[in-house]
């Protein structure tokens, strides 16, 4: 049975900025190590409330927590269909490696961002890697994926 395990470290290339909160620049940095962070989690790492480092975040970086987040698993996925070797995964398995937490989720957001499912999306090349499909400032460190055993 074919079955791999991808790593994909998409790094947005924000600034960081000594006017900007601290909070929201070490927030940036663990969301790109591990974009399923969740509120919560980022709160008691960084000892703010949830309400608070949402407010910083969307104030600094005029996007939520959230956005940044499903921005972050786009771009892996983007990532994972072009880096998977001989045979890419289905669409589902390469939603769920991006981070999403089933293909129902992923399905969701994508109709919600391009209003068309996510095989007509492919189809239209919604999910082509190109300088211009990625937002200003992004570059795509490395892609990993090995053989599970």
């Amino acid at each position: 049975m074919w079955m791999r395990q991808a790593t994909v470290q998409v790094r947005p290339m924000i600034a960081s900025s000594t006017t900007r909160h601290p909070a929201v620049d070490r927030m940036v940095i663990m969301l790109d190590n591990d974009p399923s962070l969740s509120g919560k989690q980022l709160s008691e790492m960084l000892g703010l409330s949830v309400s608070r480092l949402a407010r910083l975040f969307k104030r600094e970086l005029g996007i939520s927590i959230v956005g940044y987040r499903n921005d972050l698993r786009f771009q892996r996925f983007r990532a994972l269909l072009i880096t998977t070797g001989e045979r890419p995964p289905t669409l589902g398995r390469a939603a769920r490696l991006a981070g999403f937490g089933s293909y129902a989720h992923f399905h969701r957001l994508c109709r919600a961002r391009w209003h068309t499912g996510p095989r007509d999306s492919l189809r239209k090349g919604l999910f082509a890697v190109t300088a211009a499909s990625l937002p200003s400032g992004t570059r795509i460190r490395a892609v990993v994926v090995r053989e599970q055993p």
